[in-house]
């Protein structure tokens, strides 16, 4: 009986989504490339990294709160409280800053590569970059994971037990975070697998690579699900916090709506033409998607 509610539930989820689409809700100009944005948890600032610094942005107004004059800043994230932020360097170095101002600072000299990604555990114990190490929140290297070379991406499950990274040569890594191994190896793409994300609610992942190709994974038995292809290459993903959508950014400049559990195509955006959409991602509650690129943030209402 329960596995037939389970089949209604999403067909109904299913049904929902049909028509998903973008409004524009404003811009925000940066004279600078964007690399990073993230959502605090209680979906009120932005906080973008850009070849101008790290940038808090009030989403509701579209208006700067506070500038931090560091233009290595690549890659940001927020702790699961939001009472901290992170962010990293393309010198090498994590700075762990109170939210908005930094004025209480922590900072990691982790070497000479860039901190391309980082993320939070939801715990908010573990900060784990894209080279495979983790710290915790003062500082603290608590380990660092063998592997030949830094990863293009990384995810974390919804229960911190797995970590997930996306390598140059098109595999996908899954990692057992308390163990410190590989798990399983998922030759996903035939090179560059640039982007990675869990779809929890369907315990499923996704995976990316440059030309253009977003495949879908049962993580129960890895096998393939799912694929949805693109005229260009593909530069950024995100999935709504309910795990029912899935925007892809692009080298065209523009942002394709996929129903994340159906592979429906609900339909593209234009971001800027022939801008490279380099980062995505969405507000909290989902209702909110950004955009950014060289020299411009795009907020986009999810209808």
């Amino acid at each position: 009986m329960r596995r037939w509610v389970g089949v209604f539930f999403i067909a109904s989820l299913t049904f929902l989504l049909i028509g998903a689409s973008l409004e524009q809700g404003g811009k925000i100009q940066i004279k600078g490339a964007v690399t990073d944005a993230a959502f605090s948890p209680d979906g009120k600032f932005l906080v973008t990294a850009s070849s101008k610094g790290i940038d808090f942005w009030d989403i509701s107004l579209n208006s700067q709160v506070k500038n931090i004059d560091d233009r290595t800043a690549l890659s940001v994230a927020f702790s699961p409280k939001g009472d901290v932020f992170a962010y990293g360097t393309i010198d090498g170095k994590i700075n762990i800053c109170s939210v908005p101002d930094c004025a209480v600072s922590t900072e990691i000299d982790v070497g000479k590569e860039h901190i391309r990604h980082l993320a939070f555990t939801s715990d908010g114990g573990l900060i784990i970059t894209n080279l495979l190490n983790a710290f915790d929140p003062s500082g603290k290297l608590k380990f660092q994971l063998k592997n030949e070379s830094p990863a293009n991406a990384i995810a974390i499950s919804p229960d911190d037990k797995t970590l997930v990274s996306a390598h140059q040569n098109g595999h996908v890594l899954l990692w057992n975070l308390k163990r410190k191994k590989i798990t399983a190896e998922i030759a996903a793409h035939p090179k560059d697998a640039s982007e990675v994300a869990f779809l929890p609610a369907l315990d499923r992942l996704l995976t990316a690579n440059l030309d253009g190709t977003v495949k879908t994974w049962n993580l129960a038995d890895l096998g393939q699900v799912l694929e949805l292809n693109h005229p260009s290459e593909i530069l950024s993903l995100a999935v709504s916090p309910q795990g029912r959508l899935l925007a892809v950014g692009t080298q065209d400049g523009k942002i394709t709506l996929w129903d994340a559990r159906t592979g429906d195509n609900l339909g593209s955006f234009v971001h800027w033409p022939n801008i490279a959409v380099d980062v995505l991602v969405f507000s909290p509650d989902g209702n909110t998607l950004i955009s950014g690129s060289w020299g411009l943030v795009k907020k986009w209402i999810v209808k």
